[in-house]
């Protein structure tokens, strides 16, 4: 088996990824995609959660760690 010598990208070349340039990013946010209900349910749920378990959290935290 022979060894293979690997191409070199020139400098500053893309080698891959997500990169979709300044063009590719200006098509994507031009024409959003509108939110399903369920969507907006999702988040709104998610971000309450998150805030209320916050809360519980740290009156949890702030009743035994702290109050020493």
């Amino acid at each position: 088996m022979k060894s293979r010598e690997l191409t070199r990208s020139p400098e500053g070349a893309s080698t891959g990824g997500l990169n979709i340039g300044v063009e590719g990013a200006e098509e994507a946010l031009a024409n959003p995609e509108p939110w399903e209900p369920w969507e907006t349910k999702l988040v709104v749920w998610s971000i309450g959660i998150g805030l209320v378990s916050l809360a519980v959290l740290g009156t949890i935290i702030n009743m035994t760690i702290l109050a020493k």
